[in-house]
């Protein structure tokens, strides 16, 4: 367990509660106890944060002034301590608890894996932790070297071009260069708990400002207790959206100076207060100053007619934004550029290819995020989730009673409320999706307020009773976030699956292993790529994603010379030489392909490559399998880089429109297996290539549930295109005919088409989830199927894999990755064509069984089974058990294709296109007319040979929530299941009670994965009871209610 994250965070909390009292305490000497308390710390880090603008505006790095300045804060404080101390007693302390329970849930990752924390790793946090570097060790303006931005030798620097250039906000990233300053760490192992701190500030800044409407003080710490706790606001955390975090605190900070009445600007104290605040607010997040201003005018307009309002000093309020203004310098300018630039880039946000990634808010499911009920993403089971939306229709009703009831008490929470509600209209009449999405986060400060305003209202039982229902879903909510991320693996959210368990940051940043400089890496993934780019002077080249940091200079020409500060700096200049020696190569490879119709295909390369590729452990990517960090040459296989091109981009931050490969995610059917939807085209460059290859194609349709699950007709083209080979409807996993890739400039290109057009998946919508945006997908990705893996290996390579001889258990058999196979279902279930490659040493016969059910559709069926090269048999099948028998001449691998006349549907809800259930097939020796008997497949083939009787047990295995088992044991003994709780379907925390009829019981708690059970039998008949605590339908079409796949049943006599 590590202390040192939440102990870090608690220390700057207390240390800006300080520095800021001390400053209130000289401004506003008799500001009331508690609201001096909620305005402490965001008063804290604006005392913090000009003071290190400046000396970094003047050239100086901040690591070189961090403990210098820090002492002088602290004597700061120690002297107002000494002066005069805040009259803060039990009754404004109390405040604070709520807020440190929050951190305690929202950082408790933290106690897990300690500072390596990264949360969701978003690329966001990965551009501050880079700027944070630059700051460190550079001024403000400070030109980075372009030798060494050209050579990968200083990726923080590349920051200059959004920081200098394109005048972002810098704010967050002085403040985070100044925390590692003081602490002498990497920020990467810093910014968690210092966004930590952030939301605490946060939280005491948003009570600062309802306390005026919320009267009450048990009112008041009740909503300040949801506040806190809200799960969307602990989805920024670990999104680390850390400007929005601080920034909507010093919204709510300058809004609580500035919501009163104009007679109190006549205090010089407080203009200076409110002068600092808002020079730092526009510092940190300045995005948000529109929200403030008409909230502002709304709040105040409201007071029209108040009397003693002081409108007669109204002109004062002018004074703060002049010295703000002043006390920015030359960024007052860029602030008003940043902001232009946010007005005309904010539609176009999250949209891709036409597509808004962010449609969370735009469906039903939207307003039970909004309030805490589901978290984003999630599709509940029902009726949890039509209940999840009742409940947060019901506290919409709830919000909208207490705006009406602020604005007749004139509050400023009602202000902020009806601005947010306005901009969500007009951004939803926009199609502005990522705007509502902010929106929603922003509202998170004021919604709690607003509805515990109306709680108070009615009866006190009643009232309590909703608040505790309200507080409980909040809190199950928030410990589903904290939960995935101490899994931390796909599917959870990070961008980086792993990298807190697997200690990233420590590996990269502090034992960086040897070999890693001067080479090429091939991931694709950005936050991924930015964390091994953050140490200097190790020279690395990023060749999946050259523009990612080469085109920083480009996009930044195109807006430098709108400031005219630029020119007189000669931040213009600069750019234009960076922008004419950084900007990746553009190529165009013309394959021999008609379909292309001789469009070349458009890519880029980076503007230096080294002679070794390598990869990183945490890039969990669908591409290649063994890692490569060899220095030897001769030692290096052949690998694939995905490269972004005019026909496919990788699904973060694509550099084209079209998305090619969507992100990592579990594998439904093989735990701790991965898969990724992709779409029609990829285009490979490849590293060590051989002179002829062959490509390894792994994926699956089965779960497309589209009512097709076609395997498309793939195509691997080079200097000519060449068909894959897949056939049928489900899985497969196929090694293509040999082929020589198109080399361009020196460099190997392969590119897959998948033959097929991309499209949405079929998410039903059930229950209120019809209430309205039916026409926007719930699944933004258009894909043709879901890929396991992409290899490259060499076609004349000398040593071949161990194929198997036979194949009898399901799903697991098809896991193994030496087996070539098309058209058969993960389940067993065949389509009406496919193959399977098996090997054996020895002549003999192939046996192939199977049972062809009734309720497909089909009466009967014909089926031809052929050996490639060899023989074919021909069988027509009524309902029930089949097997064929067909002779191997030769050793060594044998490709044994099936086909069917007819194809059916699986009943129940399924859907999926199946002919027959695979039991087995394998080769055999012996002949053909052999006298050795089959095994009719009667039962489910895991029990076949074991069990005398079941039910509840389906063909390929699943299990219902309750079933049974009769076996017939020789003598006493036990028996042991083998099976496998399936993940991402909702049985996560899975129970199981096996009963023999003996009165013995075995009970145990599953997680998904693997698992065995022991159960002691006697000699003779026993019934085995197999019941869970819970079931879920199969995904994507299937329909079956299941528990858990069982994969083998024994009987173990005990020892005589």
């Amino acid at each position: 367990m590590s202390l040192e994250p939440l102990a870090l965070t608690f220390a700057l909390l207390v240390f800006w509660i300080g520095l800021g009292w001390s400053v209130i305490a000289v401004a506003e000497p008799e500001m009331q106890p508690l609201k001096a308390l909620f305005l402490a710390p965001v008063t804290g880090v604006a005392a913090t944060m000009l003071p290190a603008f400046w000396l970094n505006i003047l050239g100086l790095p901040v690591g070189s002034f961090a403990r210098p300045l820090m002492v002088v804060f602290c004597c700061i404080i120690v002297t107002a301590w000494i002066w005069r101390r805040p009259a803060w007693g039990r009754r404004e302390l109390i405040f604070i608890v709520p807020v440190i329970g929050a951190l305690l849930i929202i950082g408790f990752p933290t106690f897990r894996f300690g500072l390596d924390w990264v949360g969701n790793a978003n690329d966001d946090w990965a551009n501050y932790n880079l700027s944070a570097i630059r700051y460190l060790k550079s001024g403000f303006y400070q030109e980075p070297s372009i030798e060494a931005l050209k050579a990968g030798a200083d990726y923080p620097g590349f920051l200059w071009f959004l920081d200098a250039a394109e005048d972002s906000r810098p704010g967050c990233d002085i403040l985070l260069a100044w925390v590692s300053g003081l602490v002498g760490r990497n920020p990467f192992f810093l910014f968690m708990p210092l966004i930590l701190t952030f939301h605490s500030a946060l939280c005491l800044a948003a009570g600062g400002l309802a306390m005026a409407s919320v009267r009450q003080r048990s009112a008041l710490f009740a909503a300040l207790a949801l506040t806190a706790i809200a799960p969307l606001s602990l989805y920024a955390i670990h999104q680390q959206l850390i400007a929005q975090v601080i920034g909507i605190a010093f919204m709510c900070a300058t809004a609580v100076l500035t919501f009163v009445p104009f007679h109190e600007f006549r205090s010089r104290g407080r203009v200076a207060l409110t002068s600092v605040i808002a020079a730092a607010y526009w510092l940190i997040y300045p995005e948000t100053v529109p929200f403030f201003v008409l909230a502002f005018l709304l709040y105040h307009l409201a007071h029209l007619w108040t009397k003693d309002w002081g409108w007669s000093a109204s002109w004062i309020i002018l004074i703060p934004p002049a010295f703000a203004c002043l006390a920015l310098g030359p960024y007052s300018i860029s602030f008003f550029f940043f902001l232009l630039k946010q007005f005309q880039n904010s539609g176009m946000q999250g949209v891709f290819d036409g597509i808004s990634i962010f449609p969370y808010f735009l469906v039903p499911t939207g307003l039970a995020v909004l309030f805490g009920f589901s978290r984003l993403g999630e599709l509940m089971s029902e009726p949890w989730l039509s209940l999840s939306i009742g409940a947060a229709l019901l506290l919409s009703i709830f919000v909208a009673a207490g705006i009406v009831l602020g604005l007749r008490r004139k509050s400023a929470v009602a202000s902020y409320l009806v601005v947010v509600g306005l901009a969500a209209v007009i951004l939803v009449k926009q199609h502005n999706d990522f705007g509502v999405f902010k929106v929603a986060m922003f509202s998170q400060v004021f919604l709690w307020f607003s509805v515990v305003a109306v709680l108070t209202r009615v009866r006190s039982r009643v009232g309590i009773v909703a608040y505790l229902l309200v507080f409980s879903a909040v809190v199950f909510t928030d410990l589903k976030y904290t939960q995935s991320s101490l899994h931390d693996t796909f599917g959870g959210g990070s961008l980086i699956p792993g990298a807190s368990r697997s200690h990233l940051l420590t590996r990269v940043l502090i034992n960086e292993p040897g070999g890693t400089c001067d080479v090429n890496y091939d991931t694709a993934n950005p936050p991924l790529i930015k964390v091994l780019g953050a140490t200097r002077g190790c020279s690395k080249s990023f060749i999946a994603r050259p523009p990612l940091f080469g085109d920083l200079a480009g996009a930044a020409l195109t807006r430098v010379d709108r400031n005219p500060l630029h020119q007189k700096l000669g931040i213009v200049k600069f750019t234009d030489r960076a922008a004419s020696e950084l900007s990746p190569k553009t190529l165009s490879l013309s394959f021999p392909y008609p379909p292309l119709n001789g469009v070349p295909v458009v890519t880029t390369r980076s503007v230096v490559e080294y002679p070794r590729t390598v990869s990183d452990a945490a890039d969990e990517s669908i591409f290649n399998e063994v890692k490569t960090t060899s220095d030897d040459p001769q030692s290096r296989t052949s690998r694939l880089v995905f490269v972004n091109s005019s026909l496919g981009s990788h699904y973060y931050l694509p550099d084209y429109g079209i998305t090619a490969v969507f992100e990592t995610e579990p594998d439904a059917f093989f735990s701790g297996g991965k898969i990724a939807a992709v779409a029609r085209y990829l285009l490979f460059r490849i590293e060590s290539p051989a002179k002829v290859s062959r490509l390894v194609l792994d994926l699956t349709a089965s779960i497309l549930a589209d009512g097709k699950s076609n395997l498309p007709p793939a195509v691997v083209i080079g200097e000519k295109a060449i068909s894959v080979g897949l056939l049928g409807h489900g899985a497969a996993r196929v090694v293509s005919p040999p082929f020589s890739p198109l080399v361009v400039d020196g460099v190997a290109y392969v590119l897959l088409d998948l033959g097929a057009q991309p499209k949405f998946l079929d998410v039903p919508r059930t229950g209120f989830m019809k209430l309205y945006g039916t026409n926007v997908p719930i699944d933004y990705r258009r894909m043709v199927a879901f890929v396991r893996q992409v290899r490259i290996i060499d076609a004349n390579a000398s040593d071949s894999p161990a194929i198997p001889s036979r194949l009898d258990m399901f799903p697991s058999g098809l896991g193994n990755r030496n087996l070539e196979f098309s058209g058969i279902y993960e389940d067993g279930w065949l389509g009406d064509d496919g193959f399977i490659v098996l090997s054996s040493d020895r002549p003999g016969k192939v046996l192939f069984r199977g049972l062809f059910p009734k309720g497909l559709g089909l009466d009967s069926v014909d089926l031809a089974l052929t050996i490639e090269g060899g023989a074919t048999i021909r069988k027509h099948l009524e309902p029930g058990p089949f097997e064929l028998e067909l002779p191997v001449s030769s050793s060594g691998p044998a490709r044994i294709g099936f086909r069917f006349s007819a194809i059916g549907r699986l009943p129940a809800g399924d859907g999926r296109p199946a002919v027959a259930l695979l039991s087995s097939v394998s080769i055999e020796p012996g002949g053909v007319n052999s006298s050795e008997q089959p095994v009719l497949p009667n039962l489910p083939k895991v029990i076949r040979g074991v069990g005398l009787e079941a039910d509840g047990v389906f063909l390929d295995g699943w299990l219902a929530r309750r079933g049974f088992v009769v076996i017939n044991a020789a003598r006493s003994g036990k028996v042991v299941l083998r099976g496998m709780v399936p993940g991402s379907i909702g049985l996560d925390d899975q129970e199981i009670k096996v009963s023999n009829g003996a009165g013995e019981m075995v009970h145990k708690e599953l997680k998904a994965g693997p698992f065995e059970i022991e159960v002691p039998v006697k000699a003779g008949y026993s019934r085995l009871s197999i019941d869970f605590n819970q079931a879920a339908n199969l995904p994507n079409g299937d329909g079956r209610n299941v528990a858990a796949l069982l994969q083998s049943l024994t009987v173990t006599p005990t020892p005589e």
